[in-house]
């Protein structure tokens, strides 16, 4: 079955990104993302929409799914490739904590500087 994961947090761009500018058919954004299915989802992060400004903007990457629950896929790996796409004109910073439901499973990815960092609270206390 696996580990299930509560995140908290999440990763915020300096300059928001136009929703125009994302292709309409991203797995990132909310609009392609399946409550009802959330395990069959292609990715565990999706872009946080602002529309009060007239213009929809991606303000922030924050986890996909209700209640913020579920499994721990490639967080490292789809932030890597979304700063690939999106970082250079608008910066990424930001920290999500994933707890899981088994004593101890706590890792922490941070985005800081173009830097990723992932750290896992048991390699810390096996060193």
């Amino acid at each position: 079955m696996g580990i299930n994961y509560t995140y908290e947090g999440g990763f915020t761009f300096d300059h928001p990104i136009p929703v125009s500018k994302i292709p309409a058919d991203s797995p990132h954004l909310p609009a392609n993302y399946n409550d009802a299915a959330p395990y069959d989802h292609p990715v565990d992060l999706l872009f946080e929409i602002d529309s009060s400004g007239g213009e929809a903007v991606a303000t922030r990457i924050v986890p996909a799914g209700p209640d913020h629950q579920r499994r721990m896929g490639d967080i490292e790996g789809e932030l890597r490739a979304l700063m690939d796409v999106y970082h250079a004109e608008h910066v990424l910073s930001g920290e999500l904590i994933m707890a899981g439901d088994d004593l101890g499973a706590v890792t922490t990815v941070t985005v800081f500087g173009g830097r990723i960092t992932v750290e896992d609270e048991d390699d810390e206390s096996n060193e």
